[in-house]
């Protein structure tokens, strides 16, 4: 065995889990990005340390086996996503988070202290070592061939071991690669052509002749956006093959994109097709190819499949945008869903989302596939109409199984027929199958199948024989999946046995047990792969567990409170009120304390939806009483108590009770030491404090959550950076706040946490920075990055505001007011949907828009009406600027000075600066019209040095000009020369370009 110094086995570790990592970005495996952050912050503190050295150096060469039997586990089987493995992955993590957070402590010690702790300290790393070293065997074990064997059987040493790593990588780089090449050079000929033109095309001709119209324009961009199955493919086939099409453009190139998942991935195929050869600058080499080719049109087809992952959006859509800048080429594209990518000027105006067929359309479409029903056969062939829902691919999915040998056109009786052929009869698994599809409307794959463990057997065959006779098809994820109407009646005729879907249910439920254990970890692609099953998770739970059964019961409740809190961390509002009905019965039924507890506790915070009823306050009652008096777990009193003092809170119940109710809460999580508990505590005493103005203690309290979030090694510290960030927005600390945003992203950044949604709230709160300073541009900037990497579907919260605040920068820098009306309207949207009440904030930019539009009395009440009814701070307070201020023209003068009033008080209540200073504008102006000149250059001035001091340029500006205004009626052109000189670059750097036209005027009167 080769002997290796200390030095070389932390190189080694470095490399592996430089490596792995690579691996984790590339396979998306949960957690397994955390573990290679936290092993690359560990060893430069290993490499620093020198007490305990050796034991320290044994356990880097421990984590380097686990690094290399996980990198092999995750590249050499398909089988490495079962929740007990990801659990696994996850506790590694943890162990080496506590042993970094440990080591590092040590180190702050001293020697002397350090000495007389040794046989403490020695103790805990003897436990740190055992953890370490038992999971590198449970992750060499599970790995059964290749690396792993050779781990076991040979006694690899730590140089062996690495070079085994590196060979496979290389060996599965080249094996894909290989795999990819032969793929596409087997079907490069037909690939290379396009496929035919659609024979069956109905109910899209003035689609199509909209297309057509700017497909032969100047540099057409054109997305067809729909549902799955509406037609968008045959669409695009059917302008491509138009001959007038065909003469602008010889060549026409078609790129499947269901198989990219990323940029690298799409310039691929997309070179493949080309017959370019491979290379490391492909992207380039297509760019440099297109731009010296003739006139060129490309079908990116399913492009939503490589551009809808967070972490490789911006990729595809820098790719993209360099295809899009070519001249020659035009660019057609079709996606699932109403949202076009980012980064490419679309040719306007935009063809608007397909809509399901017309029921004339979709019976010529049926009666093409299965001929014209006779007049026995109509009512039912009206049925199967409407069931299809218009989709093209419905209908001919259901035409066909109509004419598989059938000639009644009785949907029932086709099915029936279906299931009763000699295929389907013939095995029992194949009509179980079908049975279990019948509650996964999402559908599913045969790997997850196979890993829940369903007593299906031969799985594969009987999903051939469904898709042979057209009972279900591979939508463009993989997944299995049966049509509505055909899953509605297999449910009613053949519903599946509870032995037959139990283990799915219990197979996501240790899924969603194992994201909601370990969520302060990055989960790779968990959070999406859930998220995609929403629809199967809900159908199964809906349908409940076996009958008198008290453990599956309880196995459902825990369920659906998990669902829930899942569902909250995906922004997905009311869609889960039928489950939550749900629950009471479960709790009744069950007897389950523990279940009871956490369902009242989300109902006090506020997660149940209204919609399920229940007394909160008797609820409350009833939990103080039964924790006074039953010895139960600390962490349940601690959770009940936080969520008493948020309900107190929200509620206006009384403001000391919230407040002595989270202190109480954060004393006892204190006492535990549980790191978990406390930030909950800490957490809940934050947004108390902040709301209630005490906004000193809600920056201490966020600062003592950092110095926690850093001995977790997690997301905690940079969204606690953030939030501290946040206070001092509202302190008026402008440049604070934005050190302690960068300082987030810098964290976020080394916690592995990048690519999720955690950076959604530094972004958020850089654009208020930007925004409170009257940097409109950047502000807009952040907030089409968050809408950019959000979507009605996707954190649609964050969606909706970033569409929102759009609008309103929009409005203040006199964009265009179709697209401010469009961002407004697709916010509303969105809010509708979830049932928010934060749609006040579209209310509040819709009262700004008529203000815009000259609608001053539709203004007037907009903005009355918004401040009243509205329970946020901050609407109201922007509301209540915009009241009090007389520029608008909304009151007579002394109307518009009580109104002022109003908005500095309301400013000084919240303690927000930069409102305050912006109330002293406003009322300087009512007072120079009242001819006060001496009152109103006072509060010029004072809001001139805070604005200063803060770094507003808009406010600034305003000030400058009023204080040059009264300059000018006391004869000192001189000194209202200088104010408006100073001003005008203001109001250009802040886009106010009405503003800084009026300047140039006043200077233009001043030298006449």
């Amino acid at each position: 065995m080769t002997h290796l110094s200390g030095n070389d086995i932390l190189q080694y570790t470095l490399v592996a889990a430089n490596t792995v990592q690579g691996v984790a970005a590339e396979t998306g495996i949960p957690f397994l990005g955390s573990v290679c952050s936290i092993s690359l912050t560990l060893i430069p503190v290993i490499e620093s340390n020198h007490f305990q050295r050796d034991r320290c150096l044994r356990m880097t060469e421990e984590i380097h086996k686990s690094l290399c039997a996980l990198g092999a586990l995750c590249l050499g089987s398909e089988d490495t996503r079962p929740p007990e493995v990801l659990d696994q992955i996850a506790q590694y993590a943890r162990t080496l988070q506590a042993f970094y957070s440990y080591l590092r402590a040590q180190q702050d010690l001293g020697k002397i202290r350090r000495f007389f702790k040794q046989g403490e300290i020695i103790t805990q790393l003897e436990v740190y070592e055992r953890e370490v070293r038992q999971a590198a065997d449970v992750f060499s074990m599970q790995q059964g061939v290749g690396l792993s064997t050779a781990l076991e059987t040979q006694r690899f040493d730590a140089e062996s071991r690495h070079q085994e790593l590196l060979e496979l990588l290389s060996t599965v780089s080249i094996e894909t690669s290989s795999l990819r090449e032969s793929s596409f050079t087997a079907s490069r000929g037909s690939l290379s052509q396009l496929p035919a033109s659609p024979k069956i095309f109905h109910g899209r001709d003035s689609e199509l002749h909209d297309m057509i119209g700017i497909l032969l324009g100047v540099r057409p961009r054109v997305a067809i956006l729909g549902p799955g199955g509406i037609g968008k493919t045959t669409l695009a086939m059917a302008a491509l093959h138009n001959p007038v099409v065909i003469e602008r453009y010889n060549q026409r190139h078609f790129i499947p994109c269901e198989s990219a998942s990323r940029s690298a991935d799409l310039a691929s195929i997309m070179g493949s097709i080309l017959g370019l050869e491979p290379s490391k600058q492909l992207t380039r080499v297509i760019v440099r190819h297109f731009a010296e080719s003739e006139p060129t049109l490309i079908l990116l087809d399913n492009f939503e499949t490589p551009w809808e992952p967070l972490e490789s959006r911006a990729g595809v859509e820098e790719f993209i945008s360099l295809l899009a800048d070519i001249p020659t080429l035009a660019l057609l594209i079709t996606m699932r869903g109403a949202e076009r990518p980012a980064k490419v000027k679309w040719s306007r105006p935009f063809l608007p989302v397909l809509e399901p067929l017309s029921k004339e359309a979709a019976h010529q479409v049926f009666v093409d596939i299965a001929d014209e029903p006779n007049f026995e056969d109509q009512n039912a062939f009206d049925k199967l109409l409407d069931l299809s829902g218009g989709l093209p691919l419905a209908a001919s999915l259901l035409a066909s199984v109509a004419s598989f040998g059938i000639r009644r056109l009785n949907l029932e009786k086709s099915i029936m027929l279906s299931l009763g052929s000699p295929r389907i009869s013939s095995s029992a698994h194949t009509r179980e199958l079908l049975s279990l599809l019948c509650l996964l409307p999402a559908g599913i794959t045969e790997t997850e199948l196979v890993m829940s463990q369903v007593p299906i057997i031969q799985i594969s065959q009987s999903k051939s024989t469904l898709l042979r006779t057209s009972l279900a098809y591979i939508d463009v994820h993989g997944r299995l999946k049966t049509l509505n109407p055909i899953r509605e009646y297999v449910r009613s005729a053949y519903p599946p046995s509870p032995s037959l879907y139990w283990p799915l249910v219990q197979h996501f439920q240790d899924l969603l047990h194992v994201w909601y254990t370990h969520q302060d970890l990055s989960s790779g692609d968990l959070v999406p792969h859930l998220g995609s099953h929403m629809g199967n998770i809900r159908e199964l739970l809906l349908h409940g567990p076996p009958p008198n059964s008290q453990s599956e019961y309880l196995i459902v409740g825990h369920g659906l409170i998990v669902l829930l809190r899942f569902m909250r961390l995906m922004l997905i509002g009311n869609s889960g009120d039928s489950l939550m009905k749900k629950l009471p019965y479960l709790i009744e039924v069950t007897g389950n304390s523990q279940l009871r507890w956490a369902y009242t506790c989300d109902y006090l915070r506020g997660y149940i939806p209204p919609t399920v009823p229940a007394d909160a306050e008797r609820l409350m009652m009833d939990g103080l009483e039964y924790f006074a008096t039953v010895q139960s777990p600390v962490e349940e009193i601690v959770t009940f108590y936080n969520a008493v003092a948020s309900h107190a809170y929200e509620n206006k119940i009384n403001s000391l009770s919230s407040m002595k109710f989270s202190d109480l809460a954060l004393s006892l999580a204190k006492r535990t030491r549980h790191f978990r508990l406390i930030l909950d505590g800490l957490q809940t005493k934050f947004i108390i404090s902040q709301n209630h103005g005490e906004l000193k203690v809600a920056a201490e309290t966020a600062r003592e959550a950092q110095e926690i979030g850093r001995l977790l090694s997690g997301f905690e510290a940079p969204v606690w950076s953030a939030r501290e960030a946040m206070v001092h927005v509202e302190l008026g600390n402008l440049s604070r706040a934005f050190d302690l945003c960068e300082q987030a992203e810098a964290q976020l950044s080394r916690s592995g946490m990048k690519g999720t949604d955690k950076p959604l709230v530094i972004l958020d709160v850089q654009a208020d920075i930007h925004l409170r300073k009257s940097e409109y541009i950047e502000a807009r900037k952040m907030q089409t990055r968050i809408a950019s990497r959000t979507s009605p579907n996707l954190s649609p919260k964050y969606h909706a505001n970033s569409l929102a605040n759009i609008a309103f920068l929009d409005i203040l820098t006199g964009s265009n007011e179709a697209e401010i009306r469009s961002s407004l309207d697709a916010a509303k949207a969105v809010y509708v949907f979830l049932g928010d009440p934060r749609i006040q904030l579209c209310d509040w930019v819709t009262a700004e828009l008529y203000l815009l539009q000259g609608e001053i009395e539709q203004a007037r009440s907009a903005f009355e009406q918004t401040a009243s009814k509205t329970r946020d701070s901050d609407i109201r307070r922007d509301c209540l600027a915009s009241l009090a201020d007389p520029k608008h023209g909304m009151y007579t003068l002394l109307a518009t000075f009580r109104w002022a009033v109003v908005y500095l008080a309301f400013s000084r209540k919240i303690r927000d600066r930069v409102s305050t200073f912006q109330a002293f504008r406003r009322l300087a102006d009512i007072l120079i019209r009242m001819d006060e000149e001496e009152t109103a250059l006072e509060l010029l001035r004072t809001g001139l040095e805070g604005a200063t001091e803060l770094d507003i340029h808009r406010l600034r500006a305003e000030c400058m000009v009023g204080m040059g205004d009264i300059m000018v009626r006391r004869g000192d052109s001189g000194q209202a020369e200088r104010m408006y000189k100073a001003a005008l670059p203001l109001f250009i750097a802040a886009s106010r370009r009405k503003e800084a036209s009026a300047v140039e005027e006043r200077l233009g009167d001043l030298y006449q």
